[in-house]
């Protein structure tokens, strides 16, 4: 072979390689985004079933982080930012209700004796929001 015939050989067999490797790259990317995205949406999936599990919850942040992160550009902005993730996350855990925990009796008792003091209720209010209170035992 000529030398010439020969640099133009390895040259392109470099180029092949390069083109392979690239290619080979770009895939594991690809298949790498899927199942971040796929693990993300089975934590929502699981987290719309059981909208007040913490765990869950926070499973799907991590998760949601997770594929945020294999969405980057080359800014650096990203496609589901923090934000996005938190609207995902609140509109699966729209239907749960959680009932405001109810203040301890004692301390309702305490807060209207408050407010009778500083006279901010009258005495009869007073007498009327106890009774409310003490019924609910």
């Amino acid at each position: 072979m000529e030398p010439s015939i020969a640099l133009i050989f390895i040259i392109i067999v470099i180029v092949v390689f390069a083109v392979v490797f690239v290619e080979r790259d770009r895939r594991r990317k690809v298949r790498e985004l899927e199942s971040a995205r796929q693990a993300y949406m089975a934590w929502l999936i699981q987290l719309a079933n059981d909208p007040v599990n913490a765990e869950i919850r926070t499973n799907a942040l991590t998760a949601g982080r997770h594929y945020s992160n294999l969405t980057r550009n080359h800014t650096g902005a990203t496609v589901y930012d923090e934000l996005a993730l938190s609207n995902d996350i609140a509109a699966v855990s729209a239907a749960a209700v959680v009932p405001p925990s109810p203040q301890p009796i004692h301390e309702r008792l305490e807060r209207l004796e408050e407010l009778k003091r500083l006279e901010l209720i009258s005495t009869d209010e007073y007498r009327s929001r106890r009774e409310q209170i003490l019924q609910g035992l």
